[in-house]
């Protein structure tokens, strides 16, 4: 295991792994880095070296699918969500309310949602890039 592996388990991070290429995406990261005032979530896109090295080698999740970890934990689909829009704080703890709605059927709206994203929101060449005064949140 190398050391940014290394370093990043001790952290113990919250990251979000999202498709760098997705409009829609993009504009959900946005929204995170406003809510997330403490900081308290780092971000990767599923395209990048972060992502390569820390997601487990036999997942081979698809730009379609949004990735959470939190306390070493993988969530994927609305799971991964609810469990990041909980982790931002600001009160956005009330989000557990959403997991009343059976996990089939939030994954089947997840899916339908991912499936159409490009068509709807857009799809960029090329992965976001960080600001300068975001950089230190995000992973390669």
């Amino acid at each position: 295991m190398n050391s940014f592996v290394l370093k990043l388990m001790q952290e113990n991070p919250r990251i979000l792994f999202f498709d760098g290429h997705c409009g829609l995406c993009n504009r959900l990261v946005n929204i995170f880095l406003k809510l997330d005032q403490n900081q308290r979530l780092k971000y990767s896109p599923l395209q990048g070296n972060s992502a390569a090295k820390l997601l487990p080698n036999n997942s081979n999740f698809s730009p379609e699918t949004i990735v959470f970890i939190e306390e070493q934990q993988i969530y994927v689909e609305s799971d991964a969500v609810i469990r990041s829009l909980i982790s931002v704080g600001r009160g956005l703890q009330a989000a557990r309310i959403l997991y009343i709605i059976p996990k089939t059927a939030r994954d089947w709206l997840y899916r339908k949602v991912a499936k159409n994203r490009y068509r709807i929101f857009g799809k960029n060449e090329l992965c976001r890039v960080p600001t300068p005064s975001e950089k230190e949140r995000f992973l390669p």
